[in-house]
């Protein structure tokens, strides 16, 4: 069982603070987790909240897009990243709000990644969502070296074509360098790294939260920050 108050505020605000004078995260978060006394959870989790402050600039003056201007623009979506935020919004788990103003949630923390569920009706909830925000075309990535990732690019395919949405998944290997190197997309993800090299990206997962009623637990531990119930 994960407890988040263990996480203390000063123990946040000391690996921003080295974060922001440019140590090495690594090296910060374990001099920060080690002072603390952290367990392996508590240092994902609080490797997951903090961001270098020049990104969290970065990100929220020039990469995340609004709603209101993505009608008729191409996405490319990073599957295993979105769909596996999207799911833990119904099974009642965590989603941080990090300071980047980013959902995240600790999927891995709580399952093995074969434990991510495509069942028809949760992806057809998915992308009907995806299409509400009227994209031009879709483009679905999907990491080759995940289990299964063929049989779960054809789910979605399959899905895609009954209802005649327009969208292609894509197998690759190289999920990460393909997202990067699009121009003239919208980016769905929440890989700050990826965030800060693409030309616009989308907060899909803040997006849902804001338009529909969610009952997950929304942990603003560190930003006082609410939505839903």
């Amino acid at each position: 069982m994960i407890n988040f108050s263990n996480i203390t505020l000063a123990s946040y605000e000391e690996l921003c603070f080295l974060l922001d004078n440019g140590y090495p995260k690594k090296s910060a978060l374990t001099f920060v987790a080690n002072h603390y006394n952290y367990d392996e959870n508590e240092r994902f989790i609080l490797n997951r909240v903090a961001v270098p402050r020049h990104l969290v600039e970065k990100i929220k003056r020039n990469k995340i897009a609004e709603p209101s201007k993505l009608a008729n623009q191409v996405f490319t979506i990073d599957i295993y990243n979105q769909f596996t935020t999207f799911q833990t919004l119904f099974n009642n788990e965590p989603i941080i709000l990090c300071r980047d103003g980013v959902f995240r949630d600790i999927f891995s923390l709580l399952h093995s990644k074969k434990e991510l569920l495509f069942r028809k009706e949760m992806i057809k909830k998915f992308l009907f969502n995806v299409f509400k925000l009227k994209p031009h075309y879709i483009y679905l990535y999907f990491d080759k070296q995940r289990s299964k990732s063929g049989v779960h690019s054809t789910k979605f395919q399959n899905i895609l074509d009954k209802f005649e949405l327009p969208g292609r998944c894509i197998v690759t290997k190289s999920v990460d360098h393909c997202l990067k190197v699009q121009t003239d997309v919208i980016t769905f993800t929440h890989d700050s790294i990826i965030l800060n090299e693409v030309q616009a990206g989308f907060d899909f997962i803040r997006w849902y939260i804001e338009n529909n009623t969610v009952k997950t637990q929304l942990i603003d531990r560190f930003f006082n920050y609410h939505f839903g119930e």
